[in-house]
């Protein structure tokens, strides 16, 4: 089924929607959050998403369902990273956060300007550098899985990613204050 129906019955509050909302993407929100938390946290943060969507639509509508969903699949992992390891937060996480604070602030004024920005970047970017940008701060894939899936070894893409960092903080310092 579209997005489109499922978004409609959703706002109707019909709870088919949900179901069809939890078959078609709970096994890609799973593999996301297990990004970030064990199994049974990302079961968790999935059942979540669904709770949170179903309160969330309306009065929100979507223009891209799966998007929406894994951006609030993401935030529901990141809090509980938060919240089950405050003085002993996960060394992946910490490692990303260190990769991007010379590039972006903690505390962002206007996250709609900074990410419409780097959304801006991201559109002339290669295809590849992209692709592992993305997959490596949006999706939080390691080093490891970024490599296996292009075929690059694991300093290439230390090295591409660390060059596309250096291009992302030149094209923001004209455009946003860091």
């Amino acid at each position: 089924m579209e997005e489109k129906q499922i978004i409609a019955m959703l706002w109707k509050r019909d709870e088919y929607g949900l179901k069809l909302l939890q078959e078609q993407y709970s096994a890609k929100l799973m593999t996301l959050a297990c990004n970030f938390v064990s199994v049974e946290d990302a079961e968790e943060c999935v059942n979540d998403v669904l709770l949170a969507v179903w309160h969330s639509i309306p009065p929100k509508k979507p223009d891209n369902l799966f998007a929406y969903t894994a951006r609030i699949c993401r935030n529901k992992a990141l809090n509980k990273i938060r919240s089950k390891e405050r003085q002993k937060r996960k060394a992946e996480v910490i490692e990303l956060s260190n990769e991007l604070q010379n590039i972006i602030p903690n505390k962002v004024d206007e996250e709609s300007l900074l990410t419409e920005l780097i959304n801006d970047f991201l559109a002339v970017e290669q295809a590849q550098d992209r692709y592992l940008f993305v997959h490596r701060y949006w999706f939080g894939e390691s080093i490891a899985e970024l490599s296996e899936r292009t075929g690059y070894g694991a300093s290439k893409v230390k090295s591409k990613l660390f060059r596309t960092r250096n291009r992302l903080k030149h094209y923001l310092e004209g455009r946003y204050r860091l």
